[in-house]
């Protein structure tokens, strides 16, 4: 078994570390959106909920696909991760659905 030290880039490890938290900081506003539009029926936050899913799905994409090196635990996590977006995607679709067809 052979060990290889690949360095990281400087500009990119900057990078990475700043769409994480960004991508951290959606993830904690969409799941507060999803929660508290369940929770009172509202189709605003369930709608923004939704529009944020976009932007977190992008990242995801980026950190399974184009961030610096992409380890099979990245591939397996962000595989994971992007089947749970798509199944609350679907969710929050029907829901949002459910609740504007409640109301008119």
């Amino acid at each position: 078994m052979t060990a290889h030290i690949l360095s990281y880039p400087d500009d990119r490890l900057t990078l990475d570390v700043c769409l994480l938290f960004f991508m951290a900081g959606l993830e904690f506003l969409r799941a507060y959106c999803g929660i508290r539009g369940n929770l009172q029926e509202s189709e605003g936050y369930t709608g923004l909920n939704l529009m944020l899913s976009v932007p977190v799905v992008l990242l995801a994409l980026y950190f399974l696909f184009w961030q610096s090196y992409v380890l099979r635990a990245d591939v397996i996590i962000g595989s994971i991760h992007l089947c749970l977006d798509a199944l609350t995607g679907i969710m929050a679709f029907g829901t949002l659905a459910r609740f504007s067809s409640v109301y008119t």
